[in-house]
């Protein structure tokens, strides 16, 4: 049968549907395509099917993105992908909303006088770049990629940047160019609009790049920055999921006042690292117990802080110098059958810069790590630790 006949008969099919809110789809499948979104009501006179969205849009001189540098943790290999700039070069053939399906990414950098609706991936820009739009929504199964290499908008990090509403949803995913490692106070301004409604639902990448530093999410009237903070003042702690999920969850709870869902605790498998000499690996527990609690200090002063509490069980232990248990150069002692509680108060005001440490617990052994020379026992240890820190960037 020929393309026309073909065409005439979906046509027919067509009228016995009502109409839809006129939407255009990056999908380039003529006849499969999901019908109750392949054409634009009767009303509009273009009546734009995807077969003509193919021939403007995914013609053989459209460019066409690879997708080497898709950071997002799913397979992005069989993602239609799409420039954002060769879809403005055929603006004036379109009309209605943009629609990015499940399975397509749109990428590259430029400008669109439309509606986006987020059903599959944004990645601004190829490695980094900008894209503006007029109304931008990101569905439940949308997410935004965003790619940080420098403190450049545009040139070294991706924005995306929107003149009307912001609708927020789904997922957020954010990754590391090139080693690039940011610093504390580091702002980068991801999302710009004219004004927002909700918010992210999830995150990747918040947390897991750098010692305790982890992104801030934070919203100011006209933005959404990622700003850096650290968890623990100084250099002093670090604590890393051997599932990287788990340092997403733990991402996320550092951003419990942004994420309308988040867990107050996260339980993982990994690695508790306090101080360049202090490491313990096990089943660790680690969680919200106050947002906001007062505290008398010792000068009779008073500090509004978040109260964290941390748990490790039955876990393993290292003390020592050149490196941990691991490191073949390392000398120390080993504990064993460990447990051991922490609780870290932070202020809530982010322009005090001191934390507290409290720490409790015991271990049923230790032994010595490259030793020879020494043959010391013991069993039934207690550990009981306070301090303070206070830093200055």
């Amino acid at each position: 049968m020929k393309k026309s006949k073909i065409l005439r008969a979906i046509r027919k099919e067509l009228f016995k549907v009502e109409n839809l809110e006129q939407r255009i789809l990056l999908s380039a499948d003529p006849v499969f395509g999901a019908m109750p979104e392949a054409f634009v009501p009767d009303n509009n006179p273009q009546r734009q099917t995807l077969d003509f969205f193919e021939q403007q849009v995914l013609s053989s001189s459209a460019k066409q993105i690879p997708l080497e540098n898709v950071s997002l943790k799913k397979d992005t290999s069989k993602l239609l992908a799409l420039d954002v700039a060769t879809i403005a070069k055929n603006r004036t053939a379109l009309d209605g909303d943009l629609v990015i399906s499940q399975n397509e990414i749109l990428k590259g950098s430029g400008s669109l006088d439309l509606n986006v609706i987020n059903k599959g991936v944004l990645a601004p820009g190829n490695s980094p770049g900008l894209q503006s739009f007029s109304n931008f929504t990101q569905e439940a199964d949308g997410a935004l990629l965003i790619e940080l290499g420098g403190n450049k908008v545009g040139e070294t990090y991706d924005q995306l940047n929107i003149s009307g509403i912001a609708n927020l949803g789904g997922r957020l995913s954010v990754s590391l160019l090139d080693n690039f490692q940011p610093k504390i106070g580091d702002t980068f301004d991801i999302l710009k609009f004219g004004s927002v409604q909700g918010s992210f639902d999830s995150a990747q990448g918040l947390y897991g790049f750098n010692s305790d530093y982890y992104f801030d999410l934070v919203q100011t009237p006209t933005s959404l920055q990622l700003v850096v903070k650290e968890f623990s003042v100084g250099n002093g702690f670090e604590l890393l999921g051997y599932d990287i999920s788990k340092n997403d969850q733990l991402g996320q709870l550092f951003n419990y006042d942004y994420f309308t869902k988040t867990p107050q605790t996260v339980e993982l498998d990994g690695t508790l690292d306090l101080g360049e000499s202090l490491n313990l690996s096990g089943r660790i527990s680690f969680g919200l117990q106050n947002a906001n609690t007062n505290y008398t200090l010792s000068d009779n002063s008073k500090v509004s802080a978040e109260t964290w509490a941390l748990s490790a069980r039955n876990a393993e232990g290292f003390i020592g110098i050149n490196g941990d248990k691991f490191s073949n150069d390392a000398k120390g002692l080993l504990f064993n059958d460990v447990n051991l509680g922490l609780a870290f108060i932070n202020p809530v005001d982010n322009t005090d810069e001191r934390s507290w440490i409290i720490a409790d617990g015991s271990m049923g052994g230790f032994s010595f790590n490259a030793l020879p020379e020494l043959d010391v026992s013991a069993s039934n240890l207690t550990l009981d630790l306070s301090e303070g820190h206070s830093y200055s960037i």
